[in-house]
């Protein structure tokens, strides 16, 4: 059967239309206009004059028809089976009141008038689905480090094309390997490439007490999200064992750290840092030097029964294996002095 060249022509339309409402979703998500509050639901509001329910729509679908909805200021969306609700008001202030319920996501319109009752976002640009669907507008790594035109082969060179890509012409942080966190090759010759700071929508929330003396910046790789605490003085004491890594775990909550800020916690040369670091920036726990099968063993022989992160290798940054394979290993979290 053939299909009329003015429906598909129709179709291709609407489909065009429904992806400048995906983009113009990721465009307000990218402004800090959504908050995701998980596992609650809208059980009432005081300012409701109506709602409007859609069925078989993902979180994103829902946050689209909450965003072209002048009155909607938020929406209830049941991820189990795929429903949305949206929250109609007649009022420019929002209340309500919600109740915990597996399963369903309330995404929050942040207006000017309520915007003070939420908790920060760990970053301003997030996305609702998978990272290779992130269509934001960061442009710069994890460390600062300014991105590369997709387009150009210097300094790094790559395979990416624009068929790949539908905005070849960009240097925005974006994934099209699936590496499950949006990133960028960096302008710097010494940095191929970097992830950037860029995390789901519905991930855990800054850290709001942090302990007295500590900072704590954000990391984002392979799709984990880390908390990663540094001291901001040291004292004579000697460095204790410690993992200053705190993980976002699934619920959403902060997986536990511990720090310690002796004169050894820090370094000005990686390759005589002697700190007592024992995990990833990542939080995996190092293993034993003399339980890989390494010649790149630290030069003092007293750390080969240790799983101190140290950097034999001249690495610039303290580092350590991992898992079950001799080739894994990963950069620790050390302070600078």
């Amino acid at each position: 059967m053939t299909i009329p060249y003015t429906i598909l022509t129709t179709v291709g339309s609407v489909i065009a239309v429904f992806n400048m409402l995906i983009f113009s979703a990721a465009f307000e998500l990218k402004q800090n206009t959504f908050s995701v509050e998980k596992d609650k639901r809208i059980i009432s509001n005081n300012n409701s004059s109506t709602s409007k329910i859609f069925y078989n729509y993902s979180a994103l679908e829902c946050a689209v028809e909450c965003v072209n909805e002048e009155k909607c200021h938020a929406a209830s969306y049941d991820k189990s089976v795929l429903t949305c609700q949206l929250c109609l008001n007649t009022s420019e202030f929002f209340s309500y009141a919600l109740e915990t319920t597996s399963g369903w996501n309330v995404l929050r319109k942040v207006g000017k008038n309520n915007i003070k009752e939420l908790k920060t976002p760990i970053e301003a640009d997030c996305y609702l689905d998978e990272s290779w669907n992130y269509n934001g507008h960061v442009n710069y790594t994890h460390s600062g480090r300014t991105c590369q035109m997709w387009n150009l082969q210097s300094p790094h060179s790559h395979s990416f094309t624009s068929e790949q890509m539908s905005d070849f012409h960009s240097n925005y942080c974006r994934d099209p390997s699936h590496t499950l966190t949006p990133w960028c090759y960096t302008i710097d010759e010494h940095y191929s490439w970097e992830f950037c700071s860029i995390t789901k929508c519905d991930t855990c929330q800054q850290v709001e007490n942090i302990p007295v003396g500590l900072t704590v910046k954000y990391n984002m790789s392979y799709g984990l999200l880390g908390a990663l605490y540094s001291c901001k003085s040291f004292t004579a004491n000697e460095s204790t064992d410690h993992c200053p890594s705190s993980i976002c775990q699934s619920d959403g909550t902060w997986s536990d750290f511990s720090i310690s800020c002796g004169v050894d916690d820090c370094y000005n040369n990686s390759s005589t840092y002697r700190g007592k670091v024992s995990c990833s920036a990542l939080g995996t726990t190092c293993r034993r030097w003399d339980s890989v099968s390494t010649h790149d063993l630290p030069s003092d022989p007293a750390d080969h029964p240790t799983n101190y992160c140290r950097d034999p290798k001249g690495e610039g940054r303290p580092y350590c294996y991992k898992g079950a394979n001799d080739w894994e290993w990963e950069y620790c979290h050390v302070t600078k002095c």
